[in-house]
């Protein structure tokens, strides 16, 4: 994720591109900074120039919509003329939503969505991703057994029944 206060951007490109879009809610900043990127060279910083802040209340915590709206991000950067047909790029664009969903789905309690969605990240691109922020190479593997095996062994029982061993 790339928080709002971690971009500079010049006035006039934002405006160029038309600046943050309506209909995108929920994905608006990535969107911009596709569009962004798709017209103005573009550098990423390897530093923390922002921390990134979840509460139960956030937009991005609430999976369904976070996913719609980076599927929507997608879809839209794809159907940009120079990217129309880069297949592979867009594959690997959906593994890294799959996953991300996957993630979000699993952290919100409901593994079983969250093991779909890690099985549709190894479907749409079965190589392995470059590891980023932190991942290695087998994130997306070990996530589909992690939540494959948390959906089998059923919800955990409340502490006062649980058994001493």
């Amino acid at each position: 994720a790339i928080p709002l206060s971690g971009v500079m951007a010049r006035r006039d490109c934002l405006t160029a591109v038309g600046g943050f879009s309506a209909e995108m809610f929920g994905a608006e900043d990535r969107d911009l900074w596709v569009r962004l990127a798709a017209k103005y060279p573009a550098a990423r910083v390897d530093a923390v120039l922002a921390w990134l802040r979840h509460t139960p209340g956030s937009v991005s915590r609430n999976a369904e919509r976070t996913e719609r709206a980076d599927r929507a991000v997608i879809d839209r950067t794809f159907a940009l003329p120079e990217l129309r047909r880069d297949w592979k790029l867009r594959r690997r664009a959906l593994a890294y939503l799959y996953y991300s969903s996957a993630v979000t789905y699993l952290g919100a309690g409901r593994p079983a969505a969250a093991a779909v969605r890690a099985a549709r990240a190894l479907a749409v691109w079965p190589a392995a991703l470059p590891p980023r922020d932190g991942r290695t190479r087998f994130a997306r593997p070990k996530l589909l057994a992690r939540t494959v095996l948390r959906v089998l062994s059923g919800p955990p029982l409340p502490v006062g029944q649980r058994g001493s061993g």
